[in-house]
């Protein structure tokens, strides 16, 4: 599953994770959903998408111990906001993976 979000909003980030981490957990071996990613797209930097990332990662180790997270930030600066708030700032991008533990070493 990919699900995308157009902000960095710490909570529902949160949910989010939480929903995927879950799926991923309870998935039964060799189904599409022990993978799951969440996609963010923001004028936020790199350094609040990391903040992220460390938040997420935190509420993983305590609630989904098998759940394993990948993040990988892109670069989008080359592309502006069109947004009439933030309108002309560069574009920042965050992907997590959630991937369960107990399916890595295949």
């Amino acid at each position: 599953m990919i699900e995308f979000k157009r902000g960095v909003n710490e909570g529902d980030l949160l949910a989010d994770a939480r929903r995927l981490a879950w799926l991923c957990q309870n998935a039964e071996i060799g189904h599409r959903m022990e993978k799951n990613f969440l996609v963010t797209v923001t004028t936020s930097s790199k350094n609040v998408l990391d903040a992220r990332s460390e938040v997420i990662e935190n509420m993983l180790k305590d609630e989904f111990p098998v759940v394993c997270l990948k993040p990988e930030y892109v670069d989008l600066s080359e592309f502006k906001s069109t947004k009439s708030k933030s309108q002309g700032k560069d574009l920042h991008a965050m992907v997590w993976e959630f991937n369960c533990s107990r399916f890595l070493d295949r």
